[in-house]
C-alpha cells in the first residue's frame, strides 16, 4: 500500500532540512554534508603577512678621540639593524650600539638608524650628530734631570744622572756644546785632553721636545800615575854612587830622592 504524507507534514520537515544547510533523506536524516559544512566554517583564518618595523628610537651619539660611539632602543623582533653616517650606509649590527672609528676630530657626522626584519628594512630613525675631539691633553717638555756626576779618567769623563720619565732620550752638552744623544742614564766622553777642565750639562727630550738643562758639573782629565821603578840598585865608588833602574812604560821622567830630598829629575834609567 502507498505511503501517504500529509502536505504540511513535508513542508515542515523540508523547511527544516534547507535551514540546517544539510540534504535530507526520505527517512528524515541528513547526509554527512552538514559536518563538513560545520567545520568549515569554524576554521582559523591565515596569518597576517609581516609588516617592516618601526624606526628605532632613543638614538645618542657620544664623541671621542677620532671616533663616536652610537647607541639605540631595541626594536622587537627584527634581525638587525642599519647605521648611516652622512645619509651612507656604514654598518649593519644585530645589537644596539656602534663604535665608529676613523674619523676626523673636528668635523661634525650626522647619523640615522633604521631595523631590519623578514619583511624588510623599516624607517629611519631622527637624526643625531656628533663631532670627534681629541681630549687627550698635549705632552709638556720633560724636567731637567737631576743628580748629573761627572768623573775624569785618562782623556776621559764618564757622565751619569737620574732617569726622567717618559722621555726618549737625552741630550749631552760640553761647554754648552751638543757632544751626544744618548737614550740612557750614562755617558762616557773621550778624545780628551789631560790636564783641561770640562763643563757639562744634560737635558731630557720627549714628544713634546727639548726640556731644560740640568745643572753643571765639571771634571779635568788626567794620565794615570805611573807605577814605582822596580830595580832600584846603588853602586859605591870614590866619593859618589852610582844608580839605576827598570824602566817604566809611558813616563817622560824619574825624580831621585837621597835621604829624602829631590836631587835630580833625570829622563833616562841610571845616574
Amino acid at each position: 500500500m502507498p505511503l501517504k504524507i500529509k502536505r504540511t507534514t513535508f513542508l515542515t520537515f523540508a523547511f527544516s532540512c534547507l535551514f540546517a544547510l544539510s540534504a535530507c533523506n526520505s527517512g528524515g536524516g541528513s547526509s554527512s554534508t552538514s559536518a563538513s559544512s560545520s567545520r568549515t566554517a569554524s576554521s582559523t583564518p591565515p596569518p597576517a603577512s609581516p609588516t617592516v618595523p618601526a624606526a628605532p628610537t632613543g638614538l645618542a651619539a657620544t664623541a671621542g678621540n677620532a671616533q663616536i660611539g652610537l647607541q639605540w632602543n631595541a626594536v622587537s623582533g627584527v634581525t638587525g639593524y642599519k647605521v648611516y653616517r652622512n645619509s651612507t650606509l656604514v654598518a649593519s649590527p644585530t645589537g644596539t650600539t656602534l663604535t665608529d672609528t676613523g674619523l676626523t676630530n673636528g668635523t661634525s657626522y650626522s647619523y640615522q638608524v633604521s631595523a631590519v626584519n623578514s619583511a624588510g628594512e623599516g624607517a629611519k630613525s631622527a637624526s643625531v650628530s656628533g663631532t670627534p675631539q681629541n681630549t687627550t691633553p698635549p705632552p709638556t717638555l720633560p724636567a731637567a734631570p737631576s743628580g748629573l756626576s761627572a768623573n775624569a779618567g785618562n782623556a776621559q769623563v764618564s757622565l751619569q744622572w737620574n732617569a726622567v720619565s717618559g722621555v726618549t732620550g737625552y741630550k749631552i752638552y760640553r761647554n754648552s756644546t751638543l757632544v751626544a744623544s744618548p737614550t740612557g742614564t750614562t755617558l762616557t766622553d773621550t778624545g780628551l785632553t789631560n790636564g783641561t777642565s770640562y763643563s757639562y750639562q744634560v737635558s731630557a727630550v720627549n714628544s713634546a721636545g727639548e726640556g731644560a738643562k740640568s745643572a753643571s758639573v765639571s771634571a779635568t782629565p788626567q794620565a794615570p800615575l805611573p807605577a814605582a821603578p822596580s830595580g832600584l840598585s846603588a853602586s859605591a865608588g870614590n866619593a859618589q854612587v852610582s844608580l839605576q833602574w827598570n824602566a817604566v812604560s809611558g813616563v817622560t821622567g824619574y825624580k831621585l830622592y837621597r835621604n829624602s830630598a829631590l836631587v835630580a829629575s833625570p829622563t833616562g834609567t841610571t845616574v
